[in-house]
């Protein structure tokens, strides 16, 4: 919701608000309300995923609940986010409205919304301060 409200979602007009606007999500990005380790969602703070975070001496605590394929499955539904608004093609969060299947990058006739954020340039002397500063907006909930 936060990366929604971030990257200016708008609805189209096939969004009437009698669908949901997520759909499945439990099983694309995995761990719901009511399937956290335990009640207040503590997990080991020394975890540190198997690869390159181990050999880095990092930790990801929160990497303790992620398995590969809800991680793929993450990763597919916010390319397909970008790329065609919020539906089910290629792996989406959305739902599939019409059974319209368009596969143009940007082609959102079969979506309930989609991302109309639009960044201006920055100026090269402050390129990096942007790039350093932006993803964070993203990444913190309201």
């Amino acid at each position: 919701m936060s990366y929604m409200r971030a990257m200016e979602y708008t609805s189209t007009e096939q969004d009437e608000n009698i669908y949901p606007k997520l759909v499945s999500m439990n099983f694309k990005i995995g761990q719901t309300v009511y399937e956290c380790p335990d009640q207040f969602s503590f997990f080991p703070l020394d975890y540190s995923p198997p690869g390159q975070l181990v050999q880095s001496n990092l930790v990801a605590p929160a990497a303790f609940v992620l398995d590969m394929s809800r991680t793929i499955s993450t990763i597919e539904g916010f390319f397909s986010f970008v790329r065609q608004g919020l539906n089910d093609f290629d792996g989406g969060f959305g739902p599939n409205i019409w059974g319209y299947r368009g596969r143009d990058v940007g082609d959102t006739r079969g979506s309930v919304g989609y991302l109309s954020f639009a960044r201006d340039a920055p100026k090269s002397s402050d390129l990096l301060q942007s790039l350093m500063s932006y993803p964070c907006c993203l990444l913190v909930a309201d």
